[in-house]
């Protein structure tokens, strides 16, 4: 059912970039593959499939196994703890026509430079969405508070990077609601969403 496989890829997507936000502030960097797999849901324009949309599974394979291992019993209690603030942040930015319209067209700016410069994770494009994180988002409540070691969240290169996932994963958070995501599904359909996660990922 594509519904459901849009979500579950979305959802995947979020936790992905969340992971990603976890790696770079417990560790100070994060894999190509886990920024390019997240950023392509937010610099490709939506389609009905969202396998299409982030350039197939395989992108998405780290943010799939997260859900299957955070869904068959979480292990990480700080990446699940962000996952509700997401969903509360993005929730409040949806509600938020001013900040919506900003965002859509940041989009489209930044769709602009990854074209230009042919690729998803240039140093600018980055740069970008991070700022259009902290304009547009960050403001909105709940905060995301980012824990991780000191020397690596001053860095201004990876508290840049930390803004850009969170972006991301609120782009995932917005697709997945947009597939009929709601929160009351991650209670009561987890078994549904971990095995189509376990599909997805294949043998």
């Amino acid at each position: 059912m594509l519904e459901q496989k849009n979500q579950t890829l979305a959802l995947a997507a979020t936790l992905q970039a969340l992971q990603g936000v976890v790696s770079v502030a417990r560790r100070g960097r994060v894999e190509p593959i886990v920024v390019q797999g997240v950023l392509a849901g937010v610099l490709t324009p939506v389609k009905a499939d969202y396998e299409a949309l982030y350039g197939g599974t395989l992108r998405l394979h780290i943010g799939l196994q997260a859900l299957v291992e955070q869904f068959e019993q979480p292990r990480d209690m700080e990446l699940t703890r962000y996952l509700i603030t997401v969903l509360q942040l993005e929730r409040r930015v949806s509600r938020d026509p001013q900040r919506l319209s900003a965002l859509g067209s940041g989009l489209t700016h930044a769709r602009r430079q990854a074209e230009y410069f042919d690729s998803l994770d240039a140093p600018s494009v980055i740069q970008y969405l991070a700022g259009l994180y902290s304009e547009q988002v960050s403001t909105a409540r709940p905060k995301v508070i980012v824990q991780g070691a000191r020397e690596f969240l001053e860095q201004p290169s990876n508290a840049t990077m930390i803004r850009a996932l969170l972006l991301a994963a609120v782009r995932g958070t917005s697709l997945w609601r947009a597939a009929g995501g709601r929160r009351w599904q991650l209670l009561f359909r987890r078994q549904a969403l971990r095995e189509c996660a376990a599909d997805l990922l294949g043998p």
